[in-house]
């Protein structure tokens, strides 16, 4: 019976392991993000390089100047740019927000000798363990409100729509006199 409630324990540690990410197999590496602002991210949040999850967020630490994301990558031997674009993104108007990774440009071919865990990593190519990225804020329902704010504001501004009612008007005035200059030509010609 003993034996029984240990196995038990046992099995319901590994599942709660399990659960939280942790696989001996699958090993990872960390990349630090220096961020102005991220919109919705909490720790737990996925990944996404090229469009496919390859890992999530493992902390978040706000500052007086920005926020620096731990991003936990893997699989190890993951290559990543070191030039690669690092947003803050929305899926859908109310969906889950993610980070993305997406690089610039195309590694030389044959260029990388080492991989992210390894001690000789070129953090000048690629990113390596514990390599800092400047990421931005993407796509994001917040900006969108704001800009969208901006925009009527703009629009509804009185010496806007003067402004443009004076353009309409003489923009109508220019094309009569091109056509009335278009129609004395024609008969000069003739």
């Amino acid at each position: 019976m003993g034996l029984l409630i240990l196995f038990g324990v046992g099995l319901f540690g590994g599942l709660v392991l399990w659960l939280r990410g942790l696989n001996p197999a699958n090993r990872s590496f960390t990349v630090i993000a220096d961020f102005p602002v991220i919109n919705g991210v909490q720790v737990g949040s996925g990944v996404r390089y090229r469009g496919v999850t390859v890992g999530r967020i493992s902390r978040l630490s706000p500052g007086a100047n920005g926020v620096e994301v731990g991003i936990e990558l893997a699989p190890a031997d993951l290559i990543i740019p070191r030039d690669s674009e690092v947003t803050v993104n929305q899926s859908g108007l109310l969906g889950e927000t993610v980070i993305d990774i997406v690089p610039q440009k195309e590694l030389p071919e044959g260029k990388v000798a080492s991989k992210p865990l390894e001690p000789d990593c070129d953090r000048d190519l690629i990113l390596c363990q514990n390599s800092r990225i400047t990421g931005r804020l993407g796509i994001s329902t917040d900006e969108l409100v704001r800009a969208t704010i901006k925009f009527a504001d703009v629009y509804s501004n009185p010496q806007f729509t003067g402004n443009i009612n004076q353009l309409t008007k003489n923009s109508s005035e220019a094309a009569a006199e091109i056509a009335k200059l278009s129609r004395e030509v024609t008969s000069l010609v003739k």
